[in-house]
């Protein structure tokens, strides 16, 4: 089964705090950490004081986040967080090159994701992406897209088992309620299940209790 990673989006350090505190008690695996929510997009102590692993994201508007800057400043504050101690940082699949060539890893892994909110792209597009990202010194690559029918699920369970196939670590996700079963993919690297299930951050996603509930049935 793939690895619970609870996504936390509070207004300042100290509610993301408690907020990893609550996740840690109920023994999930890592918490995502939406930088893009807090004053300057940073704050050490979240990396200093973890009792979890923790994914650090910056999410752009199009990507229903908050940040808006250019991707020089969120290049910068991704390698602050991976100085600090961040276990995963997420770079969208549109930062340019020299990033991820710049990027100093040290023992951070390096998530490169993409998001198709209004469709599925082509399985072979999907698999051409996947090794593209990897060359470009991806640890994991990660793809959410949203389904238009029922092919469209079974396309990204095919590109779960390219993947799987190709040693690729990743996450592949089918949005909405059509693809919740692939929330279940057993080797994705993450799942992602918020502690309330109005605290998601994409469509179809699932409460921590909810999906632990399906898993034990």
């Amino acid at each position: 089964m793939a690895k619970i990673c609870v996504p936390i989006v509070e207004n300042s350090a100290e509610k993301i705090l408690q907020k990893i505190e609550i996740a840690a008690k109920k023994k999930v695996d890592a918490a995502e950490i939406w930088l893009d929510q807090i004053p300057n997009f940073f704050a050490p102590e979240i990396f200093f004081k973890k009792k979890l692993p923790i994914l650090a994201v910056l999410k752009k508007k199009n990507e229903r986040g908050n940040f808006a800057g250019s991707d020089k400043i969120k290049f910068e504050i991704l390698q602050k967080c991976a100085d600090a101690g961040a276990d995963f940082c997420d770079f969208d699949a549109e930062m340019p090159d020299i990033f991820f060539q710049k990027f100093r890893k040290k023992n951070t892994k390096l998530i490169s994701s993409a998001h198709f909110w209004d469709r599925t792209p082509s399985l072979n597009f999907l698999k051409n992406f996947a090794q593209q990202q990897i060359s470009r010194g991806a640890d994991i690559v990660k793809i959410a897209a949203m389904p238009q029918n029922s092919r469209d699920v079974e396309k990204i369970f095919e590109f779960e088992n390219f993947l799987t196939a190709q040693k690729i670590p990743h996450i592949t996700i089918s949005m909405g309620a059509l693809g919740e079963k692939t929330r279940f993919l057993p080797n994705n690297f993450f799942t992602f299940a918020p502690l309330e299930k109005k605290k998601s951050t994409a469509d179809g996603q699932i409460s921590l209790e909810k999906m632990r509930e399906i898993l034990q049935n």
